[in-house]
């Protein structure tokens, strides 16, 4: 957003200041189920600033894609990547001061991986039934891509490519499912 002529004021043009809100909104109810889901509101909180940074971060990326390739519509896999991607590099959750716990170093890698399984892998009305076998390998993938968060550069564009991998992946499977 250090573009020289890049404003707040743009993006309220572009997208809505509705649609950015909304975006905000939904982030926000996702950080706070992930936390309480693990009973973690005694040591983690959401720094807001951050998100709401995180978030016009997201939405001058996509700005600047629009208007750089001349399209309407970005596609869902870009969307994830992006969205993801500025949460890592934000760090949105932080560690309350009286939290002791080396677990909680990484909060905001573990808190990607799940919203990416859970938004994007398998949204709810994905559902096909793993076997147990195929239960264990996606258990490996999930702790590697967590190790990845944690200790690899990532990228926006390596995570589109992984996601949009993935994709074709649960595309094949439903169609050899089908023969």
């Amino acid at each position: 957003m250090r573009d020289e002529g890049f404003s707040y004021q743009m993006l309220i043009e572009e997208f809505s200041e509705g649609k950015i809100s909304s975006r905000y909104k939904f982030l926000y109810s996702k950080f706070s189920e992930y936390i309480g889901s693990r009973g973690l509101s005694e040591k983690v909180y959401i720094n807001e600033q951050l998100l709401h940074q995180s978030v016009l971060d997201y939405f001058a990326d996509v700005y600047r894609l629009k208007k750089f390739h001349g399209i309407d519509n970005i596609n869902p896999t870009k969307i994830m990547a992006y969205q993801i991607f500025w949460l890592l590099k934000r760090k949105v959750l932080q560690i309350k001061e009286t939290a002791q716990s080396d677990e909680l170093v990484f909060i905001n890698e573990s808190f990607a991986v799940l919203f990416i399984v859970h938004e994007f892998l398998f949204p709810d009305d994905y559902s096909i039934p793993l076997s147990a076998e195929i239960q264990e390998d996606f258990k490996a993938y999930i702790k590697h891509l967590h190790y990845h968060f944690k200790y690899r550069s990532i990228d926006k564009q390596n995570l589109e490519l992984m996601l949009y991998t993935f994709e074709i992946g649960k595309l094949i499977t439903k169609d050899t499912m089908r023969k």
